[in-house]
């Protein structure tokens, strides 16, 4: 029992458990799971994953799915107002050069 003989009710469900994952049957090509939330779909697969399937569920591998890389319409960047940290010119420049860059030896084709 609780202390004293007293529990509490939780009608909001505020300390349930939330158990559904995703499991190895839920990840095939094609499938549209959801990464820390954005839907994500799976395009392929490599050769142990296929392995594993084959083994486990009698399945082959599946073509993969080939997605056409557009090129990213630029967005015109809306410089924030100076918050006073800093010079205003500082604060500029640090929004005008904040972009993605990729990593050193990593290609943008692939």
């Amino acid at each position: 029992m609780g202390h004293g003989g007293r529990y509490i009710l939780d009608s909001l469900k505020t300390g349930a458990v939330d158990k559904s994952c995703y499991t190895d049957a839920d990840l095939t090509i094609g499938a549209k799971v959801n990464v820390w939330g954005r839907e994500v779909t799976i395009c392929d697969m490599d050769e142990f994953t296929a392995h594993h399937y084959q083994s486990k569920y009698s399945v082959a591998k599946s073509t993969p799915i080939h997605y056409k890389q557009t090129e990213a319409a630029k967005l015109d960047r809306e410089i924030p107002p100076y918050n006073g940290w800093g010079s205003e010119e500082d604060s500029r420049l640090t929004v005008s050069n904040s972009s993605l860059k990729l990593p050193n030896g990593t290609s943008s084709s692939s």
